[in-house]
């Protein structure tokens, strides 16, 4: 009997997503590996005062014989030990290596975008523990995302934001988004205690570089300022888009109350598979 806590071995489908980010000592580290169906590649970079892309394979992650997650590919590793996430980065200039070790606060599941069988996205928004870079070891903030499409949209355009304000104490998470014909859009909070706030149904989108939200007579603005970017291009014989992801400070306002904390960004735009229309 395998542990519910735990997170379960990754399974491939006919298209996947995964990516982790933490955010630590006013630096960021992001690792994105996406797989569609016959194309796979995954790449990592950090922001330590400008932005760097720091390992890059086409290569096949690998799940082991293992009944939770332990995953390994040429330059990363993800795994869970006894409901401890572990993430690590084997950068190509090895002082640019790091390791991460948190445990999730709250984990969330829901139905994907164009299913209404299945809770096939979970996110894991409050990443707490601590990250190893040069040395050092640092407390960290992260956040976990894996969307698993059986049948992806042809053609897809979002925009993501996840951040934390109060020093790291509440965790902002939002997306404004289409797959395909489907509309998808969403902003949530999460509170050191558990509690989960959600904006009013259709009550929250994007702009570039800000977030809108209304959760009862609440009306949220949160502020993105970009300090650095990096892209992820997409391009093979049936997908041609790209993620593109930006780390900044942000500015939350609500009424009178103005809160500042720091955040990633994630754009995809593009053709994601030959799905027919």
């Amino acid at each position: 009997m395998t542990d519910p806590v735990r997170r379960p071995a990754f399974r491939f489908t006919a298209n996947d997503s995964l990516q982790y980010h933490f955010f630590a000592d006013n630096r960021l580290f992001s690792i994105r590996m996406a797989y569609r169906g016959g194309h796979w590649t995954h790449a990592a970079w950090i922001y330590d005062g400008s932005a760097r892309e720091i390992a890059k394979s086409p290569n096949l992650w690998v799940q082991s014989d293992s009944p939770y997650l332990d995953i390994q590919s040429d330059i990363a590793e993800v795994r869970d030990e006894d409901g401890e996430i572990v993430v690590i980065v084997h950068a190509a200039s090895s002082e640019d290596s790091f390791e991460a070790r948190v445990r999730p606060l709250n984990t969330l599941t829901w139905m994907d975008t164009l299913s209404e069988s299945n809770e096939e996205v979970l996110h894991l928004p409050d990443l707490t523990g601590t990250l190893k870079f040069r040395g050092k070891t640092y407390d960290t903030k992260g956040y976990c995302k894996h969307v698993m499409w059986h049948t992806g949209p042809r053609y897809t355009g979002y925009r993501f934001l996840h951040g934390f304000v109060d020093d790291g104490e509440l965790a902002i998470w939002s997306a404004d988004a289409v797959f395909a014909y489907q509309k998808y859009d969403y902003f949530k909070m999460a509170k050191p205690d558990g509690t989960i706030i959600a904006a009013d149904y259709e009550q929250s989108s994007h702009k570039q570089n800000t977030v809108y939200a209304r959760i009862g007579e609440r009306a949220i603005k949160v502020d993105f300022e970009e300090l650095g970017m990096w892209e992820l291009p997409i391009v093979n014989s049936s997908s041609d888009m790209v993620i593109m992801q930006r780390y900044g400070n942000i500015r939350y306002t609500e009424g009178s109350v103005v809160k500042t904390g720091f955040a990633l960004t994630e754009y995809g735009f593009g053709k994601y598979s030959d799905i027919k229309l």
